[in-house]
């Protein structure tokens, strides 16, 4: 092997044994402190994490501006007033307050003062009343709307970064396991490239070669470039892969061995077998994220509908007041007051009914889209399913593959011991049975994620701890 060559991928394993942790020393990373840096400075949780504290905020201003007790005042200190022919002084001071319910009803105070300067009078004039809405459907009222929609957004914000965390532990643990993979694979690729060096140099040293061993030679030069692309294939590989894996941790480079958990082979394969049987019912249905979404843009229309018809219906309330005060040159005024109301639209050129048929189509529309979501879902489980499965039985065909390989080993040794076969022959074999067993743990690390993936999709908890040691 060219010693440029070999410095590159001595760097490249050492590299791959040594990982980074922004600002850290050289600590062990383990997976599980993987993941919980990533859920800490992942930027993508970041955005939901802000965007979830944001909706909090807006739902918080919106129940504010509705019930929360609203005053105001307004001063004049000076201002001239003409009356009876002459100019006076006049001083006002009004103070006003209201706070509503989500019913819709309201209940108002006013305090208005005027003050003339010169004369030494003043009025004072105060007083109270609630409105009420009759027989009105309280969900239906603006304020239980507006605070609906934003409550649904908090929800919707829930979702988001809950969907974004699992999504994230299942990527952070594909390319954590994904690096160990592509670790041993280089270790494979060097060895093969080593031994395909070793077949070139013996066959440049024979002298006199044939037409046979010319060929011999050209084939195995194939073979020596054929190794020298695969290695590069795997460092390139394995370096966008660290890095990718960097970034979703939200880290900067720095020197960290990379620790890795041995998987519960036959805990996993045990709950593997058990996921399989569960049915897919409709409760699972509806845990499925878009679903959620479906359902609740189907209530959301379902309610404007309602309010559109309720609009197109007679509105009764009913207003109750108290005044009490007196004002300048006027006796003191004390009265009480009691109004009925009814509200009724005699013609609006068509419009109501128009907006009624307008939200009854979007009702339809988020009635077939919810349809839609569901089977999506139900297709996206069975496909995990069928990966589940798929990976299962991928593991089951190594394990007897790696069974054969161990009885080959033997075969081969008392084969070589007995010189019916060579060194290299030996080494050949010996190369052939690392890359089996690496071709068995990474169907191992696929039944992992598919396990994961289908907990998911079945919208299980995770629970790592009980298919990956600490």
């Amino acid at each position: 092997m060219k010693p440029k060559r070999v410095g590159q991928l001595f760097l490249l394993i050492a590299f791959s044994s040594f990982f980074f942790l922004n600002g850290r020393n050289a600590t062990a990373l383990t997976l599980r402190e993987a993941i919980k840096i990533a859920l800490e400075r992942n930027y993508q949780i970041l955005n939901f994490k802000e965007e979830l504290e944001n909706a909090r905020l807006n739902l918080e201003l919106t129940e504010k501006n509705l019930f929360a007790p609203q005053v105001e005042l307004n001063l004049s200190p000076y201002g001239k007033l003409w009356k009876k022919g002459m100019w006076s002084s006049l001083s006002e001071l009004q103070l006003t307050g209201k706070i509503g319910f989500s019913n819709g009803s309201q209940l108002s105070a006013h305090y208005t003062g005027d003050y003339r300067l010169e004369e030494g009078e003043y009025s004072d004039y105060y007083g109270v009343q609630l409105d009420l809405p009759l027989f009105q459907d309280v969900e239906l009222s603006s304020p239980s709307l507006q605070l609906h929609e934003v409550r649904l957004s908090v929800k919707k914000s829930e979702l988001e970064l809950d969907q974004a965390g699992k999504d994230l532990l299942i990527n952070v643990i594909k390319s954590f396991y994904r690096l160990k993979e592509l670790r041993d694979s280089l270790k494979v690729a060097e060895e093969k490239l080593k031994q395909r060096e070793r077949e070139v140099e013996k066959l440049l040293q024979q002298v006199n070669l044939g037409t046979a061993g010319r060929l011999e030679l050209l084939s195995a030069k194939i073979n020596l470039e054929s190794s020298k692309k695969e290695l590069d294939v795997l460092q390139d590989e394995f370096s966008l892969t660290l890095d990718e894996f960097c970034h979703s941790l939200g880290l900067e480079k720095t020197s960290s061995p990379l620790v890795y958990p041995e998987i519960k082979e036959e805990k996993l394969k045990e709950k593997a077998k058990e996921l399989l049987m569960r049915k897919i019912t409709e409760e699972v249905l509806t845990k499925d994220k878009e679903v959620k979404e479906a359902r609740w843009a189907v209530e959301q229309a379902e309610l404007r509908l309602r309010q559109k018809r309720q609009a197109l219906s007679p509105s009764f309330s009913v207003s109750i007041g108290y005044s009490s005060g007196n004002k300048l040159e006027e006796d003191e005024l004390e009265e009480w007051k009691a109004t009925f109301g009814l509200t009724y639209k005699l013609f609006d050129g068509g419009q109501g009914r128009l907006s009624e048929r307008i939200v009854q189509g979007q009702l339809e529309i988020a009635r077939r889209n919810l349809e839609n979501a569901k089977r999506s879902a139900q297709l996206a489980i069975l496909s995990k399913r069928n990966a589940l499965r798929e990976a299962l039985s991928q593991l089951r065909l190594l394990e007897l593959k790696r069974e054969e390989m161990r009885f080959q080993e033997k075969l081969k040794e008392e084969q070589f011991r007995l010189k019916l076969i060579s060194s290299d022959q030996l080494r050949d074999f010996q190369i052939e049975r690392m890359s089996s067993e690496n071709d068995y743990r990474a169907a191992l690390h696929e039944l992992l994620i598919c396990y994961l993936s289908y907990r998911q999709a079945l919208g299980m908890d995770l629970e790592i701890d009980e298919v990956i040691s600490r």
